[in-house]
């Protein structure tokens, strides 16, 4: 009989840590540092406030506990395995040798916490991109250990991802053969959106599209994908369902004017159905069902979509709606063919 397939959840949050929790994987000057300057991270308030419901709170031993138990109850249930990111906003911190530090300390408690305690869970590692030169470095650092599969960086930054201030970044994950992770969210001081800062939280997380169809935009056409023909995008918490008409305007464009952009040598939703998957939480869902599977033949969607619980926010509510259109074979890869592909979990990597 052929191997059952492996379910994968490729978007589980667990609860952010403290400066406090950082402190023992900091070089030994920092703590004194950040108490003398009162360093404050800015991860919540600036990508879920607490009175939305939305965030996963900060790191103690009850919420670590409460963590791990829903990821029993709600994720291990029907997976096989569970990726699993945590976020401090590195992003935000404009000091060079600070936040490339941060942002190892981060991912060496992540290890600690989480992935040494569970050999369920696969790490999404977290770099400050502003530094890219740092960034790589500790690309280099994690991919030594195999149970970190993804690099994390937040949709919102100082530049579309395709600028070259980011190529010793994609050189090192490219080099590594990690996945890229574009997480909804930031803590730079730029808006989210095309304009300028919204009045309310729900204003810009309406909108919090925009930044990834930007990257999207950015990647495509200044030929990063023609370079690292192996690097791999997983865009996170971004929803998908405004994707065809995206890629209906690229593919558009680029035949009138690709003379701009000769090193994109396809028409641009092939490097996208290509390089680039995506989570299925949150799916922004017409009302009646049978509009979503319209859309759903829009997209080679059994290739592109990645089962996501969003654990703790969604549960992974609405996959069924997902694959109720789709045969057994094209519902294995969305439950977790496409994210072992992705990540390179090969069956021997899969605990038993």
């Amino acid at each position: 009989m052929p191997d059952e397939p492996v379910r994968i959840d490729a978007d589980v949050h667990a609860p952010r840590p403290s400066v406090t929790d950082l402190t023992p994987h900091l070089e030994p000057h920092w703590p004194e540092y950040l108490k003398w300057t009162g360093f404050r991270p800015k991860a919540g308030e600036r990508l879920y406030p607490e009175w939305t419901g939305l965030s996963t709170g900060t790191a103690s031993e009850a919420a670590n506990a409460s963590f791990r138990a829903t990821l029993d109850t709600q994720v291990f249930d029907r997976c096989a395995l569970a990726v699993v990111s945590t976020y401090f906003g590195v992003e935000s911190v404009l000091h060079p040798y600070l936040a490339p530090d941060l942002a190892s300390a981060v991912n060496r408690w992540l290890a600690t916490e989480y992935l040494d305690t569970d050999d369920r869970l696969r790490g999404s590692a977290m770099v400050a991109p502003q530094f890219a030169d740092s960034a790589a470095a500790e690309v280099a650092r994690v991919a030594t250990d195999s149970r970190f599969v993804q690099i994390q960086v937040p949709a919102r930054s100082m530049e579309p991802y395709g600028n070259h201030r980011y190529w010793d970044l994609w050189e090192a994950v490219s080099s590594h053969d990690l996945t890229v992770g574009i997480t909804y969210g930031g803590s730079v001081t730029i808006p989210g959106n095309a304009i300028n800062w919204m009045d309310t939280f729900f204003e810009q997380y309406s909108a919090g599209t925009q930044p990834f169809a930007t990257h999207i935009t950015s990647l495509v056409l200044n030929g990063v994908f023609e370079r690292w023909p192996n690097l791999r995008f997983a865009f996170v918490d971004t929803g998908w369902t405004w994707l065809p008409g995206l890629l209906w305007r690229l593919d558009k464009e680029w035949k009138e004017g690709r003379q701009e952009v000769p090193w994109v040598r396809r028409p641009p939703s092939e490097y996208v159905a290509e390089h680039m998957r995506f989570t299925t939480t949150p799916t922004d869902a017409p009302t009646d069902p049978r509009h979503l599977q319209l859309i759903l033949r829009q997209l080679p969607c059994a290739d592109m979509l990645m089962y996501s619980s969003d654990l703790p926010r969604a549960g992974g509510s609405g996959i069924e709606a997902i694959t109720a259109g789709l045969t057994v074979e094209e519902q294995d890869r969305v439950l977790g063919g496409n994210a072992a592909q992705l990540y390179r979990l090969t069956r021997e990597r899969v605990p038993s």
